[in-house]
């Protein structure tokens, strides 16, 4: 296993048409969110739901299927170091 360690908003190439970006590290719960770019031929799961499809024997939904992208609203400015400063 190859282990790297990327900050926030650097990117991992794999090949030449998959891009992963850490997107975000929430130190109090160990979460890593990752943003994978990759060609629709290419299916991306979770283990555990790439696993219970595997168990449940269900075939991968057809190459035409479009993938949905979803967009979070922007975080609102910290008042202790972003937002107590802005403005003044």
């Amino acid at each position: 296993m190859l282990v790297l360690s990327r900050y926030i908003g650097q990117r991992i190439q794999i090949g030449d048409h998959i891009v992963l970006t850490v997107i975000e590290f929430c130190d109090e719960y160990d979460v890593v969110r990752i943003g994978i770019e990759a060609p629709l031929d290419v299916v991306v799961h979770r283990q555990e739901v790439y696993e219970s499809i595997r168990r449940e024997g269900r075939r991968k939904p057809p190459l035409t299927a479009k993938r949905k992208y979803f967009r979070r609203p922007a975080k609102k400015p910290c008042p202790l170091c972003c937002g107590a400063s802005a403005g003044k």
